[in-house]
């Protein structure tokens, strides 16, 4: 009689994350549940966003926009079957953005600049929270529009705005030199102190900004 050891393998995919819902910009991690990791030849994970890994029981994702993410774990056996789970991943926050009134002023003219806040939610939360950061050392957490601001020093400011919704989740956008006051100063000199009559006199401009 002769006899001869069959090796039978039934590994199934099975995952679960550490969170499956969370807020733009947050990293899921996922591990890999029931395998015996000691049969498994190959792991792929795909994100559902266009991003995938070939890591092993464990792998973590960042979401940066929001939406309903299938995440989906193939592994493959030592005798070559594969097997797949599926589940999904939401992932929740607002988009942040505005617009100066104007994008640049005189000092002079001493009015204030005013935003225009043009954020936008999920679709599901609320926005509860506005944090303005005008560049100039001012922050304001008004919730309520008008938004402006009143620069007293001529410069280039970069401005920014951080804005939360009632899930807890949040989004900022910083805009460089989006908002410049200027102080111009008029003025000159000619090198020319004593000429004579019908020669050119030359002046030089001196005037800043």
């Amino acid at each position: 009689m002769t006899t001869q050891a069959i090796q039978v393998i039934h590994e199934s995919a099975g995952f679960a994350p550490d969170n499956p819902t969370v807020c733009k910009g947050s990293t899921v991690n996922f591990t890999a549940v029931n395998i015996n990791a000691a049969l498994i030849a190959s792991w792929q994970w795909d994100f559902g966003d266009g991003h995938v890994s070939t890591t092993a029981a464990t792998a973590s994702h960042e979401y940066d926009v929001t939406g309903i993410y299938t995440v989906s774990l193939i592994i493959t056996d030592v005798l070559g079957c594969s097997d797949t789970s599926k589940l999904d991943i939401t992932v929740f926050g607002p988009t942040a953005q505005f617009f100066p009134s104007v994008p640049a002023i005189c000092l002079y003219d001493n009015g204030p600049i005013s935003f225009t806040d043009s954020s936008a939610t999920d679709g599901t939360h609320s926005l509860v929270k506005w944090i303005w950061n005008f560049g100039d050392g001012t922050i304001d957490s008004t919730t309520r529009p008008p938004y402006t601001h009143l620069y007293t020093a001529a410069g280039s400011y970069d401005v920014s705005l951080t804005v939360a919704d009632n899930y807890g989740c949040r989004d900022s956008i910083v805009k460089y030199a989006s908002v410049v006051i200027s102080d111009p100063i008029a003025d000159f000199y000619s090198p020319d102190t004593a000429t004579c009559i019908d020669k050119p006199v030359r002046f030089i401009n001196t005037s800043s900004r």
